[in-house]
């Protein structure tokens, strides 16, 4: 399989904030059982 050329991820500040909206903006939406954070089903 060849390596695929994917954007990379913000570093710093911006990073910081995608962290932030992972955790807290999409948690306090979905309630019930926690999924994983690589789970694709919506």
């Amino acid at each position: 399989m060849e390596k695929k050329d994917k954007p990379k991820d913000p570093r710093g500040r911006a990073f910081k904030r995608m962290q932030y909206n992972r955790r807290f903006v999409t948690a306090v939406v979905g309630f019930g059982k926690k999924k994983g954070p690589n789970s694709s089903d919506k």
